[in-house]
């Protein structure tokens, strides 16, 4: 084979590594830049359910009264997150957003996302860090804020523990510890 024939080969050898890589992030729903790409959640949370359903060794039968309760739970854990994203922000915690950053938007969720379909625990946060960052609020705005952002949570709190009372009344003693370790009872 001659040198040139060489070269080529290597050279279309090399070319290739590219999009092979580019075709398996693909396949593991990444872009090009390597971030995931298209996110499903609604795929996210049935393969959560997947995965529990194992871990508790349910049955297809238990499961039918399983699944409605678990996902109370899980919903009730993410509502007093703050929803989507789990209330992470830039900044410091408690505090506004780094000057100069207008990125205030929950990691994974565009700045400008419909604010009306927020948990009210994420909406008394987006108010709360709205008013410390205006210079010019009262101690009074700033109070009123908190007090909502802590009522948010407490309610949020007791929807949790109601959902969680539900779930650990169906379940076994070794399901129990299961769903105790995984963070879904207490």
């Amino acid at each position: 084979m001659s040198r040139n024939s060489v070269f080529m080969v290597v050279l279309a050898g090399l070319l290739a590594i590219p999009t092979v890589a580019l075709t398996q992030d693909a396949r593991r729903g990444r872009d090009q830049r390597g971030r995931p790409g298209d996110f499903d959640p609604a795929r996210m949370r049935e393969r959560q359910l997947d995965n529990i359903k194992d871990q508790l060794d349910a049955t297809d039968e238990e499961w039918e009264t399983l699944a409605p309760k678990i996902e109370a739970v899980m919903t009730a854990q993410s509502e007093l997150r703050g929803g989507p994203g789990g209330g992470m922000r830039p900044g410091r915690p408690g505090g506004p957003a780094p000057a100069g950053s207008d990125d205030q938007a929950a990691p994974g969720r565009p700045r400008d996302a419909d604010t009306s379909s927020q948990s009210k625990v994420a909406a008394a946060e987006r108010e709360l860090r709205t008013v410390l960052e205006d210079e010019e609020a009262t101690k009074e705005d700033i109070a009123a804020k908190l007090a909502a952002y802590r009522k948010a949570r407490e309610a949020a709190r007791s929807e949790l523990q109601t959902a969680q009372r539900a779930l650990k009344e169906l379940v076994s003693g070794r399901q129990e510890a299961v769903l105790v370790l995984m963070g879904m009872l207490e």
